[in-house]
């Protein structure tokens, strides 16, 4: 019987491609996500870990949908101030706003 690992690798790398694009790379980015917030610094408030890794967060629609569908908060932050274009905190740039947005809504 073949491994699921011998499988994988006999696939053609267009289909391991989309695979680790729509798949693997959406949890990466949610499991990064999540240490992002667990962090001492993001507990309190403080933006800095977070937000050099906004961009990255939201470089495509897979990664955002799926930290949209795993986390509420998430969800609802994203929708304010990506769909709506409103900010929590007006002279804060959007994308300060988006992070303070979001450590707010975890940590009170």
């Amino acid at each position: 019987m073949e491994t699921f690992t011998y499988i994988i690798n006999k696939l053609p790398y267009d289909i391991k491609f989309y695979i680790y694009k729509n798949f693997i790379e959406p949890n990466l980015f949610y499991d990064k996500y999540k240490k992002l917030i667990a962090e001492k610094e993001s507990s309190q408030l403080n933006i800095s870990k977070i937000r050099p890794e906004l961009p990255l967060l939201l470089k495509n629609e897979l990664i955002i949908n799926n930290l949209r569908k795993k986390c509420k908060i998430f969800d609802v932050v994203y929708s304010k101030h990506k769909i709506t274009n409103e900010k929590n905190f007006i002279l804060l740039n959007q994308g300060n706003s988006f992070c303070l947005a979001l450590l707010y809504y975890f940590y009170h």
